[in-house]
């Protein structure tokens, strides 16, 4: 029995201090699972190379050790393969005396009897604990990490409005049309030159890349709008494809709400200069005011609990942990928790409330759309009852009391049978002082 187990140390040893894994006979539980091409990405060696063989787990170690083996040769792997230390170097030198200490470490518990694996689980979390201190010097010092997830706030999760907004106003022109072959870079360009005028980071701005799917439907042209990142190691270890995929669907829904509220705020100006028109001109504008307020006021709400109560409260946090950890290992949980977490709450948690909510800033563009063609009000400009289309106006006044009504009552009925802070939330916010429930009952029922 000693014997076999002083292979199996070996064999640790070997790949959690020099990422080897030497296994002629398939015996130990670390396996490689397909042949890695030289040129492939070091993101892909980390999470595909090798993998747990549970099969050949010794029944005094739990899976728990075995994927933290797992993390630690791996891990090993990038560091010596994409980062080799200069050999004078304070890092190296501290590096090569843990190696040596790690080494002798094992080599005791090799020779020791009887076997302790209680002394071996202590030996790896040393060496786990010093292997991803090592990972996070340097996606925190050499790669900034935080800068980068700084930047994920503020374009992915549109974190400064007033780019946004320009961006939507300035592209207007573009999306007026089915997109074309080109309309996905010029957009692209659009979205760099707002960038650089707000005062991005110049190096920033060139890692984003925002797209547009080709389609022949011209109001479906916005759907189409995309958002990537070009990550370089190692941060592309930290930001894998799978999170960038999940940042993405955020941006495209959090867009949509920055664009409804856009359109209704350019439809302002041209009503309220119908304060000066005749009675019944002016009777329609106060109409059309009145919808548009309280369509206004609901985006207000819903983006005000999206980017305060949920994005800013989780990204505190999440820099507050990052801050006081050491860990690249913890850091890296914690960082996909945050993102799963906004995932859930905004497009993911309950199906029916993100389609209402869809549904509802839908009805908005619609109306702003029905309200883009009033011009502001003059002795030469057509009366506003030719320009709108009324019987249009009405219907969509109410299919958005019924959207509302359907939203407000999933909501009061999910937070009644279960505690959900954040529906709670949701339902304080678009119902604020009771107004919406008050303006509900006052509708017509339908």
């Amino acid at each position: 029995f000693q014997k076999c187990v002083g292979v199996l140390l070996a064999q640790m040893t070997g790949w959690m201090l020099f990422g080897i894994c030497q296994d002629p006979f398939e015996e130990f539980f670390i396996e490689h699972t397909t042949a890695t091409a030289e040129d492939a990405s070091p993101d892909d060696q980390f999470w595909s190379s090798f993998r747990c063989r549970n099969s050949m787990l010794p029944e005094f170690f739990n899976d728990r050790f075995a994927k933290k083996v797992l993390f630690i040769g791996k891990a090993t792997q990038i560091l010596h393969r994409h980062r080799p230390l200069p050999t004078q170097s304070r890092g190296a030198v501290s590096h090569n005396t843990d190696i040596r200490k790690f080494e002798v470490m094992m080599g005791e518990l090799q020779r020791s009897e009887p076997f302790q694996p209680l002394q071996v689980e202590s030996v790896v979390e040393q060496i786990r604990v010093s292997v991803a201190h090592r990972l996070w010097q340097m996606l925190a010092n050499e790669a900034q990490l935080l800068h980068h997830l700084s930047a994920m706030r503020t374009f992915f999760l549109v974190g400064r409005g007033t780019l946004f907004q320009t961006f939507i106003e300035d592209s207007r022109a573009i999306m007026a049309f089915p997109p074309s072959r080109t309309a996905s870079a010029d957009l692209h360009g659009i979205f760099q030159a707002t960038a650089a005028k707000d005062n991005c980071d110049e190096e920033l701005i060139q890692r984003f890349q925002l797209k547009l799917i080709e389609s022949e439907d011209q109001a479906k042209a916005w759907h189409g709008v995309s958002l990537q990142y070009q990550c370089e190691w190692p941060l592309s270890i930290f930001l894998s494809h799978s999170v960038l995929s999940k940042y993405d669907s955020l941006f495209r829904f959090l867009m949509l709400v920055t664009r409804a509220k856009v359109e209704l705020q350019q439809t302002w100006l041209p009503l309220m200069s119908y304060r000066r028109a005749k009675r019944e001109e002016y009777r329609i504008s106060q109409q059309l005011i009145q919808l548009r307020h309280r369509m206004a006021l609901l985006i207000d709400h819903l983006q005000f609990y999206l980017q305060v109560n949920v994005i800013d409260v989780n990204f505190s946090q999440l820099l507050k942990f990052i801050q006081t950890s050491g860990d690249f290992e913890a850091v890296l949980q914690r960082h996909n928790e945050y993102v799963d977490t906004l995932s859930t709450v905004i497009v993911g948690g309950n199906g029916v409330i993100f389609r209402r909510l869809e549904d509802i800033l839908a009805v908005c563009l619609s109306f702003s759309a029905q309200l883009s063609r009033v011009k502001p009000f003059s002795s030469k400009a057509p009366e506003l009852s030719t320009q709108v289309n009324m019987s249009s106006i009405q219907k969509i006044r109410l299919e958005f009391d019924r959207l509302v009504a359907l939203l407000f009552t999933v909501i009061s009925g999910i937070t009644e049978r279960q505690a959900s802070a954040h529906l709670s939330q949701l339902l304080l916010r678009i119902d604020y002082n009771r107004f919406m429930q008050n303006t509900l009952q006052k509708a017509p029922n339908q």
